[in-house]
């Protein structure tokens, strides 16, 4: 099977400024019950390897979400990505295990939000 990534990112380390490649693979059946693994791939410059993570979802979109989410949580506050805090280049899905009306009420709250902030840069400019 071709096990090459299918996306990748770079961000670097905000002690001193070192290079790190993120690298997203295809989503794959797991080995196990009905689930789906995407696999994250962290490493240096030099391709020594930070981190190997494979995240789980019930289908492969839910692998790729799993595996933003642990970007998220491992590149929060250590790594910078075109000058903005990495997180910032790993996007976060809205909330859903409280159900679809709580879903859609965090969703029109969002859009809301950014209709502001809009809005107000318009007005500085």
């Amino acid at each position: 099977m071709n096990d090459q990534a299918i996306a990748r990112s770079v961000i670097q380390h905000i002690s001193d400024g070192s290079a790190v490649q993120v690298k997203i693979f295809a989503p794959r059946a797991a080995s196990h019950g009905d689930d789906w693994s995407c696999k994250i791939i962290t490493e240096k410059e030099d391709g020594t390897l930070i981190a190997e993570k494979h995240c789980y979802g019930v289908d492969a979109v839910q692998a790729i979400q799993s595996g933003f989410a642990y970007l998220r949580a491992e590149v929060d506050d250590k790594y910078i990505w075109h000058g903005e805090p990495a997180v910032l280049g790993f996007p976060a899905p809205l909330p859903n295990v409280f159900g679809i009306e709580f879903y859609r009420k965090m969703a029109t709250l969002v859009l809301q939000e950014e209709s502001k902030f809009v809005k107000s840069k318009k007005r500085k400019t």
